[in-house]
């Protein structure tokens, strides 16, 4: 799992400015829904269900994951679909293999043949980009040309929002989702989806919203809430 320091670079760095810690994305890999789900679904579902993910997948490939509204609006379409899969009467659980790969080095990191872990993987994915959304932000922008970064108030309240949003789907991954999954099926899950890695980015992204509405209260431009960034590293490693 990639993770850096929240700080500022110049911006003839040829690293990425980053002020909110994340881990690195992972996004899906091509696999077949339609065979598998043949005479189970409605072929049209079926047909929604693998072009949705195709979408997916060809978005975050050709992107790296920055074309972040459009992968919301797709994530969201088939996350709305995917549940409908779930249902222990059509019979669908181990049929379908799950492939994602991790965007920092290309490897797939998983083959899972249950649909909790698709779910599970897509509503990661979607807390991912949100922290993504939340830290360019929270990044600080020289707008008026006075030579001076800053970030402006509203930019703060945006980034509360997305933060709180964020942290919401990392606890709903780890005290919904997870919960789903037979404990066999969890013991092969990539690191970024074990449940103390969750939850640690979550309880870090809401440091980062106390860290914001105490600049927003107090006018400071560089007050962070007091984590340990190199011990969050190391729990989540």
């Amino acid at each position: 799992m990639g993770c850096t320091y929240s700080v500022y670079r110049k911006k003839k760095s040829s690293i990425p400015e980053v002020v909110i810690l994340a881990p690195s994305t992972r996004i899906p890999v091509q696999c077949d829904l339609q065979r598998p789900l043949k005479g189970l679904v409605p072929k049209d579902l079926a047909d929604k269900l693998s072009s949705l993910r195709n979408q997916i997948v060809l978005v975050a490939e050709d992107t790296d994951g920055t074309a972040i509204a459009e992968l919301k609006r797709a994530l969201n379409e088939y996350l709305s679909l995917l549940i409908g899969l779930t249902k222990k009467e059509l019979g669908i659980e181990g049929l379908i293999e799950f492939k994602w790969k991790n965007l920092e080095d290309s490897r797939q990191d998983s083959s899972i043949a249950n649909v909790w872990f698709e779910i599970l993987s897509i509503v990661h994915l979607m807390a991912m980009l949100t922290l993504a959304e939340a830290d360019s932000l929270m990044i600080p922008k020289d707008n008026s040309g006075s030579g001076f970064r800053v970030v402006c108030s509203d930019s703060k309240r945006e980034a509360v929002d997305l933060l709180l949003k964020s942290s919401g789907y990392l606890e709903f991954c780890f005290r919904n989702i997870l919960t789903r999954i037979p404990a066999e099926t969890k013991k092969v899950l990539p690191q970024d989806l074990q449940d103390g890695v969750l939850e640690a980015i979550a309880i870090q992204a809401l440091g980062q919203v106390i860290s914001c509405q105490m600049s927003l209260q107090w006018g400071a431009s560089r007050i962070f809430f007091a984590i340990d960034s190199v011990e969050w590293c190391q729990y989540s490693l």
